[in-house]
């Protein structure tokens, strides 16, 4: 939404989990927890439910090989 005070354009959660106003991101159940039960919770729109496990989200954040090898994302 870009509410996040000092944030209006994107927003880094961490390296791996960067959010851009006004563009919806693609993210694991446990992002999605994250933020919606964060004190970002109100600076995030939220679709979609986990009743459906689909197995490993791909890209789950990790954006480099050294965080890939050390990745414990269990999505």
């Amino acid at each position: 939404k870009g509410t996040i005070p000092g944030y209006p354009d994107k927003f880094a959660l961490d390296v791996g989990h960067i959010f851009e106003t006004g563009r919806s991101a693609l993210v694991c159940s446990n992002t999605f927890l994250m933020l919606n039960k964060s004190r970002f919770s109100k600076h995030f729109e939220y679709f979609g439910s986990m009743s459906v496990h689909f197995g490993e989200f791909k890209d789950c954040g990790v954006s480099t090989e050294d965080s890939k090898a050390n990745s414990d994302c269990g999505c």
